[in-house]
């Protein structure tokens, strides 16, 4: 029968039967300890980064070696928080060699011992010194092309000639320099699949690893790009470049505002000051176009409009920020009101920003028509088409843009300890989004463009036939001049471009270090 010291260092006995005798028991062990009653304190391996980027997770290949047979191998995965420098690894198997893989095929010695010590605690570093290299570096094309029986009997060159080299391996086999440096080579299977022997019930491709190669505990899923969850069964495609993908991951739960990493200060001051500059902006805007004599014509309607709109945009753009923030601190943990703010922010900062582009570009629609019209120009028919054209204009983004409070979710990651807000697309939906971002872009982009440069020519070429003393060249780079304003507006739109390129080529949050 299980009694309090039944299972040591911190162990769970758990009763293998009904009958309850005092052997059938087993003790699940805490981290770090092993054995049939947790007695066994495991050999503890720290590894930090020198010079070397520090991937979201590593593989562990651990390689114990026998005197006449066949050498053992398993493999663990252990993923590194985005606050950790270092990571440690627990093992109670003996094992004589370490390497760790950060990426495909790319390798680093990272603990080489004759004997193995138990409950050791190592000490160790990944750095490029110990990266091993692959044989096409260390051999040409032509010794390559040698059949494996040959070639092998010339792996010794490159640990004599190369005093710094600690490892290299080729198709089949890893291989590392000893003391005497001579190459010691084994196999060594690069593709392997780690299904936890059969039983993988990680989603979405990806690959399972065991606490133990035998009797496991524990499993754990690597999940491939774009994927998240315990089971990889979360996908973070069509999170875009929204502010959870590009700062999410650099809030640090559990941690007070003056703990947060640079780049969340650097955020927070930039949203505060863009944020008192745009309100400044907007409010002079509306106090100038508020009176009757400069909403004469359906142009000061349009930027009325428009300066409310850029007020409800940084306002919702804020609020974004801030409720990111809180939340990933975990000061916010009502679930109601994450989904609320997940559902209904996002959507309405898209609603506003699409709003903005199209308002702005009937602004540069009459700017045009008054130019070439002239004395012409019919002011009251102009205020009416303005009215209409906002009303089209607000409700044609907010039904255009409904599918993203539809498919807009919470998702729970119970590694990092944070609540995600992501969409779910569709393929087809995912294709729709992406036309209805460039049909919010482009086409006022474009009418920007060509009404700037239809009113310089326009102006230009009026001017050369009232005024003739001057060419019509000379007009022209006037009028360049004077619209300089016009120019610089133009400018400013076309800064967006690289968001919306960027947008389209970045279809997931990657990783925790790289979003």
């Amino acid at each position: 029968m299980c009694q309090i010291d039944t299972c040591l260092n911190g162990g769970t006995c758990v009763a293998v039967d009904e009958r309850i005798t005092i052997q059938s028991f087993t003790c699940l062990c805490a981290e770090g300890y092993s054995g049939n009653r947790c007695q066994n304190v495991n050999s503890k391996i720290t590894v930090s980064f020198r010079n070397v980027p520090i991937p979201t997770s590593v593989l562990f290949h651990f390689i114990r070696v026998f005197e006449n047979s066949p050498h053992n191998r398993w493999t663990i995965m252990k993923k590194i928080r985005i606050d950790q420098n270092m990571i440690t690894v627990d093992e109670s198997i003996p094992f004589h060699i370490i390497y760790a893989e950060l990426s495909r095929k790319i390798y680093y010695l990272v603990v080489l011992q004759e004997k193995y010590t138990k409950s050791a605690s190592i000490l160790t570093e990944i750095m490029p010194t110990r990266r091993c290299k692959p044989l096409p570096e260390l051999f040409n094309s032509s010794m390559l092309d040698l059949h494996l029986i040959k070639r092998i009997k010339y792996y010794h060159i490159p640990c004599k000639e190369q005093s710094d080299l600690v490892c290299f391996y080729d198709e089949g086999r890893m291989c590392f320099c000893n003391l005497f440096r001579h190459a010691n080579c084994f196999d060594f299977a690069h593709d392997m699949i780690y299904n936890c022997q059969g039983v993988n019930d990680c989603e979405n491709n990806a690959q399972c690893f065991q606490d133990k190669p035998a009797c496991p505990t524990m499993t754990v899923c690597s999940c491939s790009e774009c994927f998240y969850g315990a089971k990889c069964q979360f996908s973070t495609a069509g999170l875009g470049l929204s502010l959870d993908a590009i700062l999410g991951y650099q809030i640090r739960p559990q941690k007070s505002l003056a703990d947060q990493s640079t780049a969340v200060h650097i955020s927070l001051s930039v949203t505060i000051i863009l944020f008192f500059i745009c309100i400044l902006n907007s409010i002079s805007s509306i106090l100038t176009f508020q009176t009757k004599t400069s909403r004469t014509a359906g142009c000061g309607l349009y930027l009325f409009g428009s300066s409310i709109i850029s007020i409800l945009t940084i306002t919702m753009v804020a609020l974004k920020f801030c409720l990111l923030l809180y939340s990933q601190m975990n000061l916010i943990s009502n679930r109601t009101f994450l989904r609320v703010h997940c559902t209904s922010i996002n959507f309405l900062i898209r609603v506003f920003y699409s709003s903005d582009n199209w308002l702005k570009g009937c602004v540069a629609i009459e700017r045009s028509i008054t130019v070439m019209k002239g004395t012409h120009f019919d002011k009251t028919k102009s205020k009416t088409v303005a009215r209409w054209m906002i009303g089209i204009v607000l409700i044609s983004s907010l039904i255009s843009t409904i599918h993203d409070p539809i498919h807009r979710d919470l998702m729970d990651d119970k590694e990092e300890q944070r609540i995600w807000c992501i969409t779910r697309y569709s393929k087809y939906i995912s294709i729709y989004n992406s036309i209805i971002l460039l049909i919010h872009f482009m086409p006022p982009f474009s009418i920007n463009i060509i009404s700037t440069f239809l009113v310089i020519v326009t102006v230009a070429r009026q001017r050369s036939i009232s005024y003739t003393r001057l060419t019509y060249k000379d007009h022209l780079h006037q009028q360049f001049r004077q619209h300089r304003h016009l120019i610089s507006q133009f400018m400013l739109i076309s800064l967006t471009v690289p968001q919306l390129i960027l947008i389209f080529l970045s279809k997931c949050m990657k990783s925790a270090r790289d979003p």
